[in-house]
């Protein structure tokens, strides 16, 4: 368990699971200067996890470009450095966040699943947002759907495995929120 000033900042499931089970378990505290470094921590441990899609891992790498030493001026700059944390191309970062601009719920959810390539579903979040959903159905037709975990390409990519509902974006940036 890694904690700072005594609030814990990861090890939550390995917590919840030795004290349900009476287990011993071990306390490490970080030395970090303030919440925004805790923040960055939390962040990029995150994004070291194979557990994360691309769209996750670059939703959770853009919430890194609100911290002052990593801003680059202009967009191609930023979406290069936030693509070389979260380990994804710059146009993966562009199309990433059309998605979040303009892409309906079941768009971004598809992405975030895997369902979908990110490049593809940032065309369809382009589209009117009546149009989304019959793009999307579109966009696998019954007889060629990909076979699970097949890449854009139809080339097989290995599955993350399950990602517990805390560590998805969402929940994590609630996490981040109270800090």
């Amino acid at each position: 368990l890694i904690v700072w000033h005594g609030l814990l900042i990861d090890g939550h499931n390995r917590y919840e699971i030795c004290r349900a089970h009476d287990l011993p378990f071990t306390v490490k505290e970080i030395d970090l200067p303030n919440r925004e470094a805790v923040k960055e921590w939390i962040i990029r441990n995150q994004l070291s996890r194979r557990n994360l899609t691309d769209m996750q891992r670059v939703e959770v790498a853009l919430r890194l470009k609100h911290l002052e030493h990593i801003y680059v001026q202009g967009p191609s700059a930023q979406n290069r450095a936030i693509g070389k944390i979260a380990h994804v191309s710059h146009e993966t970062v562009r199309a990433a966040k059309i998605i979040l601009e303009k892409g309906t719920p079941t768009l971004l959810s598809s992405t975030r699943a895997s369902r979908i390539g990110i490049q593809a579903a940032g065309k369809i979040a382009k589209l009117p947002t009546d149009q989304q959903p019959a793009a999307l159905a579109a966009h696998q037709p019954k007889g060629r759907q990909r076979a699970p975990g097949a890449g854009a390409t139809g080339s097989p990519r290995p599955a993350p495995p399950h990602t517990p509902s805390r560590l998805l974006p969402g929940k994590l940036f609630d996490q981040l929120a109270d800090l």
